[in-house]
């Protein structure tokens, strides 16, 4: 199957499963405007913060405990709102692309929607396992790539010495990016797998493969989903951000329908 192709058949399943579509791009909506409020609600904790009391810290907030009581009540604030965003998100992809890799809903009915939603919910224990292991795997190279900016640093005593290291440091760079990139195709199609069927682990190693396999594949699907959604993404950059970003989850359901289309015309996989 090639990458237009996939394309054309995930449009196909975006309105051949209305209902999992349209959860997915309210739960995009309503996570949005759960970072909103969170955030919203942090400033104005971390604004009464800076008001409380007469001395002032280094960091321009009230030296009282009351006022370190709000900040980090501010932080965890926005902590739980992300957290939550990211639990809707995952939530919201097993069920949709469980739909999409599934058979099609029964003609006339609409009676296959409940099933298909409890099959993604029991899969989203796995989306969130191999989205913690990415998120695993990036703070892993920062922090490598961290010790290597320090280290070139800290023995840069001149400004031609900073100059020369420059670009070595930047070279040195380069296999953790590469790797990074490659993580996030991976993780990508190791969701499109668990939307199969297949378990976490299984998902991540044939996502390894596969990405490594079909490099070519997926980033024509990449280029030709770019194409084929920029009027999605100019209209979501000129909308506020609450309204603009269903438009924006429905380029990336696009995309995520046709990753569960191009995986599934493999035929070295067998899912479950």
């Amino acid at each position: 199957m090639t990458a237009r192709a996939a394309l054309r058949a995930a449009w196909g399943d975006l309105w051949r499963w209305p209902l999992p579509t349209a959860l997915a791009l309210l739960t995009a909506l309503t996570a949005t405007l759960v970072v909103r409020a969170g955030s919203v609600r942090a400033h104005e904790l971390v604004a009464l913060a800076g008001a409380e009391g007469s001395g002032q810290s280094g960091l321009g907030l009230a030296n009282t405990p009351g006022a370190w009581t709000a900040l980090s009540r501010a932080l965890a604030l926005v902590l739980a709102a992300h957290a939550l965003r990211a639990l809707m998100r995952d939530m919201a992809t097993a069920i949709a692309l469980s739909a999409y890799g599934g058979p099609p809903p029964p003609a006339g009915t609409r009676t296959g929607f409940w099933p298909q939603a409890r099959l993604g919910v029991e899969r989203t224990p796995a989306m969130i396992t191999i989205r913690a292991l990415e998120l695993l795997i990036y703070y892993a190279l920062g922090v490598g790539s961290l010790f290597v900016l320090v280290g070139a640093l800290r023995h840069a005593g001149s400004t031609a010495a900073r100059q020369l290291l420059a670009p070595l440091a930047a070279l040195a760079l380069a296999p953790g990016l590469a790797l990074a990139l490659y993580t996030l195709a991976a993780a990508r199609v190791a969701q499109a797998l668990v939307a199969r069927g297949l378990p976490a682990a299984a998902a991540l190693v044939h996502g390894l493969d596969w990405t490594y396999r079909h490099a070519g594949l997926l980033a024509r699907l990449v280029l030709a989903t770019a194409l084929v959604t920029a009027p999605l993404a100019l209209g979501a950059a000129l909308l506020p951000a609450p309204l603009g970003a269903p438009l924006w989850a429905l380029g990336g359901w696009w995309a995520g329908a046709g990753r569960v289309r191009l995986v599934g015309a493999d035929g070295r996989l067998r899912f479950g």
